[in-house]
């Protein structure tokens, strides 16, 4: 290990669902509680359905989407929002910007959005996690290609993707340690190239373990 670089150390993380006391029930109270609601509950209907125990597939891609189509049965507007990728966003405030700019153009073109009400509410809750230490290190790059195969997955949402909110650079925790030797760019463009947004957590660590893999062996 270069002698001016600290070990990687593995945290472990777990994902509370914290309410926040406001619901919307039908199109146009979404689109007011948006205006609004903490970026930490917007961050949590897109990127908390990792964490979360189901026992089915969502059709869309985040929680807004999947209320959208099933309560309010406008499949239109759903795929409209189920497209946003919060990583393509600077941050959640521009991402909130764009579903609000997504809502109000459908509620100006489908006035019947307005009076339009669900059988269930929209609750929105906010993310609240609670880290603590593994005690695992990693000394080098290559050390990765074992520690991935031992990643809890609150390991890998914390370092892989709740990093992207921590990161001046909104990168991956391991990509950014691995940037700090010389040598690794073909390897940190690997990682950095992953879109984990699609990718249910156990393919994510499949497919990073497949890069490690392919890279040192």
């Amino acid at each position: 290990m270069e002698s001016n670089i600290l070990p990687f150390e593995i945290k472990d993380c777990s994902i509370l669902s914290i309410a926040t006391g406001k619901h919307a029930l039908n199109t146009k109270e979404l689109f007011t509680q948006l205006l609004n609601i903490d970026t930490d509950s917007i961050y949590y209907h897109f990127w908390g359905k990792l964490l979360r125990t189901s026992f089915s597939t969502p059709e869309f891609n985040n929680d807004f989407a999947q209320w959208i189509a099933e309560q309010i049965h406008d499949k239109a507007l759903a795929e409209k929002l189920s497209v946003l990728q919060p990583q393509d966003f600077g941050s959640i405030d521009d991402l909130r910007q764009e579903l609000l700019d997504i809502i109000q153009n459908s509620l100006e073109q489908n006035t019947v959005l307005l009076y339009t009400n669900a059988q269930e509410p929209f609750y929105f809750l906010k993310l609240g996690m609670v880290v603590f230490n593994t005690t695992k290190i990693v000394n080098e790059p290559r050390g990765f290609l074992d520690a991935i195969d031992e990643l809890s997955y609150g390991s890998l949402y914390f370092h892989f993707i709740d990093a992207r909110r921590r990161t001046p650079n909104h990168r991956d925790d391991f990509s950014n340690w691995i940037a700090l030797f010389d040598g690794y760019e073909e390897l940190v463009d690997m990682i950095i190239n992953i879109d984990p947004f699609f990718l249910p957590l156990s393919k994510l660590k499949e497919k990073i373990s497949k890069i490690f893999n392919m890279y040192f062996k």
